[in-house]
């Protein structure tokens, strides 16, 4: 039979997450590990004069950034680097036995000191997979520095030098308190010139990277930050350490004043956790959630006042603690103890620092009621015959050819159910999204698997089709789809306006 297509200009939605994020706190947790009385850390009483405060500032919390050298020993084949590589030698001479010798890779990044008995924060991956440490502070010495403790999760690592006298060291100051505008300097060690003093403003706030960190909220600054600067502090103009900077935006490899920092409020409960467990530890809600915007449609086909929370989207197969306490997918997650939820950035955080064992009140909106329900939060771990097709134009036999919907979808047959481990009347497949439509725009991609449309059930693509043409121009629908990742399959809610 000849495979028909159906064509559809069409917008939808993609992408989820499960939850758990940035990092749990508690008041012993909290305890000022400092050395009250014997040593005051690094600080300004309060915010100086810019005549002479960048100087100040930099003088003052010069002593407590560090320099951090590191090594690491690697195995490198013989045939590394061969432009004929292994096919040559197997050719010519059988298989090859490649000889492997050791090489010693170096590596450069900075830290600030934060306790006087040596306790130093930097970024994970300025010492992950390191055999050598060795520290230099601003005075020449150099230290051997053993690793505490170290967090992938938001790429914040914890180290220890034992000195003969206490250290100079700078004070945590609150992020939060932090302005858009807001005068700030970084110090560190950018290829490698320890001590080196930038100075900008804070940018912006709440930035998120995924791809740099799960748990990103990142602080951005037009300081300059080069490589060499990870896990050096970003400092208010009181001298509070107010971020660590991490990384750069660039197309060159070098600034050009987008730089990011983690900061302290996040920093802070990684800290001390490192330091009395020698780990994070995360609170796990158990839900999947749909991660893309929240739009008018979708408010009021889930019955919420305005458009926010979060959709759950499924339940965590895995001893969910939301889907214990009665939280159901299709459920919108509005309030999390009592504060807001905005966004599925602000849940991961307000999770994430839950502590696990503990009991949490979440308030959802279900098809329109709210409802509270009392969760134990767990701890987040690291780690057939073929149907009758026919091909439709939504924009056929219309004047109005922009913009776009631009969707291709078409039946599920038993081959394409039998390779994703589905049944045929799941839905309907999304064969092609065109780039620059509104299908594009609202996240669909090929292969997805679109289920319902306004709380229908979608069975053929004809009924979709229908579905489309009989909405009136400007009218929004809201569409259910999920999409096949190996074994697992994750839902996803979006809305369309027809043009």
């Amino acid at each position: 039979m000849k495979k028909v297509r159906i064509l559809i200009p069409f917008l939808v939605m993609a992408l989820i997450v499960g939850v758990g994020i940035g990092s749990m706190t508690t008041k012993n947790i909290l305890a000022n590990t400092s050395q009250k009385g014997k040593m005051q850390p690094l600080q300004f009483s309060k915010n100086i004069n810019l005549m002479e405060g960048f100087s100040k500032v930099a003088q003052l919390i010069k002593p407590a950034v560090v320099n951090i050298n590191v090594k690491s020993r690697v195995k490198i084949s013989s045939f590394h680097g061969f432009p004929f590589g292994d096919e040559f030698f197997k050719k010519f001479f059988g298989t090859p036995q490649p000889q492997f010798k050791d090489y010693v890779q170096r590596g450069i990044g900075s830290g600030v000191i934060v306790d006087p008995s040596g306790y130093i924060i930097t970024n994970n991956h300025v010492v992950e997979g390191a055999d050598e440490i060795v520290v230099k502070t601003a005075d020449k010495k150099e230290y051997s520095a053993e690793i505490v403790g170290t967090d992938p999760d938001t790429d914040l690592a914890v180290l220890k030098i034992k000195a003969s006298k206490p250290l100079a060291y700078a004070k945590l100051g609150d992020s939060d308190k932090m302005h858009v505008g807001d005068w700030v300097i970084a110090i560190g060690s950018p290829f490698g010139l320890s001590q080196t003093v930038t100075a900008g403003i804070i940018s912006a706030k709440g930035r998120v990277f995924l791809s740099q960190s799960l748990f990103s909220d990142f602080l951005q600054t037009d300081a300059a930050i080069n490589p060499g600067n990870s896990g050096g502090p970003l400092v208010n103009m009181k001298g509070e350490v107010i971020g660590i900077n991490t990384f750069i935006e660039s197309r060159t490899g070098g600034n050009i004043g987008i730089g990011f920092a983690i900061p302290t409020s996040m920093v802070k409960n990684v800290y001390h956790q490192i330091l009395k467990y020698g780990k994070v530890l995360r609170g796990r809600l158990g839900i999947y959630m749909n991660t893309l915007p929240m739009t008018e449609a979708m408010a009021k086909f889930f019955g919420l006042k305005k458009p926010e929370g979060v959709i759950v989207t499924d339940l965590d197969s895995n001893n969910s603690p939301a889907k214990k306490a009665g939280i159901k997918a299709g459920d919108v997650i509005v309030e999390f103890n009592g504060k807001k939820v905005d966004g599925p950035d602000t849940l991961r955080k307000l999770v994430a620092n839950t502590p696990p064992d503990s009991e949490a009140t979440v308030k959802v909106i279900r098809k329109g009621k709210e409802l509270t329900f009392k969760v134990k939060l767990a701890e987040r771990k690291l780690v057939a015959l073929a149907k009758n097709k026919k091909s439709f134009d939504i924009d056929e036999n219309t004047s109005k050819k922009k913009p776009e919907i631009g969707l291709v979808v078409e039946d599920i047959s038993p081959q394409i159910a039998d390779q994703l481990g589905i049944k045929e009347d799941e839905g309907i497949i999304v064969q092609e999204v065109k780039p620059g439509s509104i299908a594009e725009d609202a996240g669909l991609n090929k292969g997805d698997i679109i289920s319902e449309v306004n709380g229908k059930k979608i069975t053929s693509a004809i009924d979709f089709v229908n579905i489309i043409k009989k909405l009136e121009s400007g009218k929004s629908v809201v569409i259910k789809f999920y999409r096949v990742v190996g074994r697992n399959k994750y839902t996803f809610y979006t809305s369309i306006k027809k043009p």
